[in-house]
C-alpha cells in the first residue's frame, strides 16, 4: 500500500469505528494482536481492550466524533492529528454523567502490517485531564 492508501485506511477506521459506533468493524480494520497504546490500566491487550475501551466511550460519549485534521504517512506510519467532539451522556472514569459537551484534540500513530493496524498511540491525556476537571465543574 502507498502512503496515501494508509492515510484512507486510517480516515476508514475513524470514520466506520468511532462515528458509526460499528465495533465489528474493529475486526476488518485492526490486527488481532494490536499493540494499544491508548488503553487505560486494568484493560486487556490487543484488538479485545481496543473494543472495551470503544464500548465504554460509546456509553459515556455516544454522540463521539472523531475528525481527522491532517496526516502525514511515510510507509506504513501514519500520523494523524485529530479533533475529538462528544457530549458527556453516561458515567465516565468515575463521573457521573453532566451533559456536558468537550472538544479534545490529539495526535495519533498508526503502524500497518499487512491490511490491518497493528499499533496505536493516541496522546491527548492532558486536555482529557482537563475536560475531566471542566466535566466535574473543578475549574
Amino acid at each position: 500500500m502507498s502512503s496515501e492508501d494508509n492515510k484512507a485506511l486510517l480516515r476508514r477506521f475513524y470514520d466506520e469505528v468511532i462515528n458509526k459506533k460499528n465495533l465489528a468493524a474493529i475486526d476488518e480494520f485492526v490486527d488481532p494482536h494490536v499493540i494499544d497504546h491508548a488503553l487505560p490500566p486494568g484493560m486487556p491487550g490487543g484488538i479485545e481492550g481496543m473494543k472495551q475501551v470503544n464500548a465504554l466511550c460509546f456509553d459515556a460519549f455516544p454522540d463521539t466524533h472523531f475528525r481527522v485534521e491532517d496526516t502525514i504517512a511515510e510507509g506504513e506510519v501514519v500520523v494523524a492529528r485529530l479533533t475529538i467532539n462528544a457530549t458527556q451522556q453516561g458515567a465516565f472514569m468515575g463521573l457521573p454523567p453532566t451533559g456536558k459537551h468537550v472538544t479534545v484534540t490529539g495526535i495519533t500513530v498508526v503502524c500497518r502490517n499487512s491490511l490491518r493496524i497493528f499499533y496505536h498511540k493516541i496522546s491527548c491525556i492532558s486536555v482529557v485531564k482537563k475536560q475531566e476537571r471542566r466535566i466535574s465543574g473543578s475549574i
